[in-house]
């Protein structure tokens, strides 16, 4: 009895819903047109997004290093602090368990990412640390061909190469990507990295410029990296890090591990590009001549200590003129802060060593300074690297 009165109260509750009109607009929730613009941007946004992934793409390649070596590593070996080269290794390699005593050579491999930036000539950009000790390098292209890699040039100094595809290959069906201006580059604008992690291709993770000019931070000797929260893992190394516009706006090269290397932490929101404008400037002299020469002034430099923040909120501080060098012929002076270098202005120790050392041998560079908090300007002409001593 209990079941048909409930049949019989749900029969009412039907027939009166089937006679009540509901009032125009009443109980519904309508999206206004500010919702809708909001909506249709997001999605465009998407859209955008999956497009310029999409796009980008065909130019990517895989790489698989093989290396002969008799290197040895222990558990409790130093982890580097960025994702870079612990005990000379790139993080991306990979060990076994070590049980102690002699090791037989064996073939160590690892895994990174590059791309095309010539593809007729069929040249693409990595990271030196990538292929720095390989003794075979295979290739495995967007459109799934694979070849041998032989690198034309590598610059330690900036972690950067030019590895060539070797024999033939389709060109017509891969993508090729044009580096773009990393100085128009600001804190908060769209990123997008792209990459092979742990040997996932073609992978994509999205984010933004967190912040620019981070230094050398002992993952290279030059360079003001560009900081980025997209997410970048092992087997990135050398991938693309993109703007809005499908332009590389660096080079993906190491990630902060807070815990400890590839063996005790993983990505936490912070990676490191080498920016595009020096990116270019490296490619076209390991195409041209398989290395990239380093300038040399003769300086040693600190960071300004209060006094000089007195007259300047940024620079570097000479610290001192190495007799005989082309900064001493140039006039500098220890207590010199260099603001400016070739017209270009240089917040700091590593802005203006990068500089110094990208500035090409022979050539008459033009510097500002402050001396006692007055402003002077100097011409000096960049020296060969020495051997020693080590010094800007």
């Amino acid at each position: 009895m209990l079941v048909k009165s409930a049949l019989i109260a749900g029969a009412l509750v039907a027939t009166t819903a089937l006679a009540y009109e509901f009032p125009e607009n009443a109980g519904i929730v309508r999206a206004s047109s500010e919702d809708d613009a909001a909506l249709d941007m997001l999605q465009a946004i998407s859209r955008g997004t999956a497009a310029l992934t999409k796009r980008s793409r065909d130019a990517l390649v895989f790489l698989s290093i093989e290396s002969g070596s008799t290197r040895t590593r222990t558990p409790s070996a130093r982890e580097p602090r960025f994702g870079g080269v612990p005990d000379g290794l790139p993080f991306e390699f990979r060990f076994g368990p070590q049980q102690g005593g002699p090791r037989e050579p064996q073939m160590q491999q690892a895994l990174g990412s590059g791309f095309i930036f010539d593809r007729d000539k069929g040249y693409l950009l990595t990271n030196n640390h990538v292929v720095a000790d390989a003794d075979v390098i295979r290739l495995k292209l967007a459109n799934g061909e694979q070849h041998r890699g032989k690198v034309i040039g590598r610059d330690a100094r900036t972690d950067l190469a030019v590895v060539k595809i070797e024999g033939k290959f389709d060109a017509a069906s891969l993508g090729e990507l044009t580096l773009g201006d990393s100085d128009a580059v600001q804190p908060g604008h769209f990123a997008l990295a792209l990459g092979a992690p742990f040997g996932l291709e073609a992978s994509a993770s999205q984010g933004i410029v967190s912040a620019k000019g981070r230094g050398s931070l002992d993952i290279a000797e030059l360079g003001d990296f560009i900081q980025t929260d997209a997410a970048i893992n092992p087997g990135m190394s050398g991938g693309p890090l993109l703007d809005a516009e499908g332009k590389v706006i660096g080079v993906n090269t190491a990630i902060f591990t807070p815990n400890g290397g590839s063996r005790g932490g993983g990505f936490a929101g912070i990676g490191f590009a080498v920016p595009a404008n020096i990116v270019r400037q490296v490619a076209k002299e390991l195409v041209e001549h398989g290395t990239m020469p380093r300038g040399y002034l003769g300086l040693a430099l600190a960071p300004t200590d209060d006094k000089e923040r007195d007259h300047v909120q940024s620079g570097a501080l000479v610290a001192e003129v190495r007799q005989g060098g082309p900064a001493a012929s140039a006039g500098f002076s220890k207590g010199d802060v260099i603001v400016q270098v070739a017209g270009r202005v240089t917040p700091t120790v590593s802005a203006v060593t990068t500089a110094i050392g990208l500035a090409k041998p022979g050539s008459s560079v033009d510097f500002v300074i402050l001396r006692a908090g007055k402003e002077r300007k100097l011409s000096a002409r960049i020296g060969d690297w020495p051997l020693e001593p080590r010094a800007s």
